[in-house]
This record gives structure tokens, sequence and C-alpha cells, in this order.
């Protein structure tokens, strides 16, 4: 008898409804994205709001919902959506169901093989809306925390974008007044350079830093 993978037999329990209403959200999630549109803004229908706030609840309490969506197409759609979209709030949103999903070992491990996933996230620092930076140190934490191979890969993706990386999180740090932003971007920091390394290229960029607010 062939094997069976586990994950197709997870994602198997979510019924085939509910699946095409998730695949339904998430094209609808890709159509809002407008490549001539240049100012970012919080405008989004509040029909699908609701649509993609229920699938981020849905991976916080649902393993079977969160590798269902674990699938390349999806994980794909995701990161157009954050790369190119300019909605506020439906770049939190996609976050925040990838933190959720990243709760599960086999997701987690999944997305951080990502390469071009870990790249877009790490991209997305440049932006200026607290709540989507929460939930997006909120992904790097879930993904970084408990495995050493998962570390080491975002650390690797650290190392590759650190000019940008130095410049947005100092912006931060000295313009935030959010408490929530500044205590998970300091806890990311700590986590980034608590390495006894030569090399540890974050420790080396932010030695000299202040992490005093304005």
């Amino acid at each position: 008898m062939d094997d069976v993978d586990e994950e197709e037999v997870i994602a198997a329990q979510v019924s085939p409804d509910t699946q095409q209403l998730f695949l339904k959200t998430v094209d609808q999630m890709v159509d809002t994205i407008d490549l001539e549109q240049v100012e970012i803004t919080n405008d989004l229908p509040q029909e699908l709001d609701v649509a993609v706030g229920c699938i981020m609840d849905q991976c916080a309490s649902s393993e079977e919902t969160a590798v269902f969506l674990a699938r390349d197409d999806t994980l794909w759609n995701f990161g157009r959506i954050l790369k190119w979209g300019k909605i506020s709030r439906l770049n939190e949103l996609v976050l925040g169901i990838l933190a959720n999903m990243a709760h599960y070992e086999s997701v987690r491990i999944y997305i951080t093989h990502k390469s071009d996933l870990r790249d877009i996230v790490f991209y997305m620092l440049y932006v200026r809306d607290v709540p989507t930076l929460i939930e997006l140190l909120r992904l790097i934490h879930t993904c970084i925390t408990g495995d050493c191979l998962n570390e080491e890969k975002w650390r690797e993706t650290v190392t590759d974008h650190i000019t940008s990386f130095v410049d947005h999180t100092q912006f931060i740090l000295q313009n935030c007044k959010n408490e929530q932003l500044l205590a998970q971007l300091t806890y990311l920091l700590d986590q980034l350079i608590d390495v006894d390394s030569e090399e540890n290229v974050v420790l080396m960029h932010i030695s000299n830093w202040k992490y005093i607010g304005k």
C-alpha cells in the first residue's frame, strides 16, 4: 500500500465546501491588487474583511485549516498580496493568517523553507502601519522560536537584507510610540543578537544604537 502523506490526511479533514469557501476568499483577496495604485489605503470591503478575519481565526484554532492553506498556490498568492497590495488592513490580516498557521510545526517548517516568502516578510518592514508591523513581528517570532534550522534560515534572510533591516528597524525604534510594537521589535533584536559568534551581522550593526524613542 502506498504511503499516505500526514499533511494531506490532516488537510482532508476540512470539508469540501469549506475548502472552496477559503479558496474563493483568497481569490477575492488577490482581486484587490491594483498594480497602478500608488497610495496605501485601508479601504477593505467590510464583507471581505469579515471573511478574511474568519480564516485568520480558523487558523488559530484548527490545524486542519492551517495545513490546508499551506499550499504552494495559496502561499504564493499571500506573497503577491503582501508585495503588491496597497491595502494595509489586508496586509495585516494576511500576516495574521500566516502567523497563526505557523503555530503548527509542520506548517512553520514549510513556510520557513519558502525563501521568497521570507524575503517579502522582511521587505514589509518598510510599512508604517502599526497593526501590520505587529502581525509581521508575531510571524517572525513564531517561525524563529523552537527550531534551530528555522531560526538559521530566518537569520540568513536578515543577513541578506541587513541594510534595509537596520534602516527600518532603527526608524521604528526612534519614532514609534506603540508599546506593543516596540516590545516585539526589541524582543526580536534580542533573539537575533543572542548568538555567540564573531560573525553576528546584526550585532555588529546595532551595537552603537540607542533604543530610546523620541
